[in-house]
């Protein structure tokens, strides 16, 4: 949530969230590693291979009605 008539915070989450779910569509590391903390065969809520793979499919059609953020180079 954020707070009414807040757009530089709101550009400031939906930049970090879009960054975030390009990571982890592509693999990187850093964006991986913070998922399988959560979502990963040890993490707090495990997913089954099929659950997972349907979670990047979602993330890659939500970026995909998205612009794109620049590689940061991490």
């Amino acid at each position: 949530m954020v707070p009414e008539n807040n757009s530089k915070l709101l550009d400031a989450v939906n930049y970090s969230l879009v960054s975030f779910m390009q990571g982890f569509v592509r693999g990187k590391q850093k964006e991986v590693s913070i998922f399988d903390k959560w979502f990963g065969p040890n993490g707090a809520v495990p997913l089954n291979a099929d659950v997972r793979a349907q979670v990047k499919e979602n993330l890659q059609f939500i970026l995909d009605l998205r612009e794109e953020v620049p590689d940061s180079g991490s």
